[in-house]
């Protein structure tokens, strides 16, 4: 099959992204078995090279690195949060105030402003944080994804000293 028209064809990768993620519930594997499913519908039997050459593109690509490395340095961070019982000591203060499912909406919205150095580590600190005293008091997840999502990157771009700024101000000085 040439790569030129495939048309409906595309989406049986992304289909079986789904498919596969439900299945093993393994998120990378996954999208790695998706990716490889493109390239082979892509390129037919000559997919390996590509496959392989997109794969050490993506690799030696010093944006994807910075990213990769800041999300498990933040990952870290969360663990010795974690390990350290900051969260659970910080849940152990909330809890002797929070005392309905309301109230634990608004410590989770508060905690999504007060944490505002970069959007990912204020997902995480929150959920980590919250989810104890939201589970207690039977608070729906969804409703903590909400505000956790609705509060985290928005405050990081009002905020003048969180990292998306840095970006922000960066894509601003390119402009003429």
């Amino acid at each position: 099959m040439d790569g030129g028209n495939l048309g409906i064809i595309t989406l049986i990768p992304m289909l079986s992204f789904f498919v596969f993620a439900f299945i093993t519930r393994r998120c990378v594997f996954s999208i790695l078995l998706s990716g490889i499913l493109g390239f082979l519908f892509y390129y037919g039997a000559d997919f390996f090279e590509p496959t392989v050459q997109a794969l050490l593109d993506a690799a030696c690509d010093a944006d994807n690195n910075y990213i990769v490395i800041i999300c498990l340095l933040f990952g870290c961070f969360v663990q010795l949060l974690r390990q350290s019982n900051g969260a659970t000591a910080m849940a152990n203060w909330a809890r002797k105030y929070v005392k309905s499912e309301r109230q634990v909406l608004f410590l989770t919205w508060l905690c999504g402003v007060i944490i505002f150095i970069d959007d990912y580590l204020s997902i995480l600190v929150t959920a980590n944080t919250i989810l104890p005293i939201a589970d207690e008091k039977k608070t729906p997840r969804e409703m903590l994804c909400y505000i956790i999502n609705t509060t985290s990157a928005p405050v990081c771009l009002i905020i003048p000293i969180s990292a998306w700024v840095v970006f922000f101000s960066g894509i601003f000085a390119e402009q003429p």
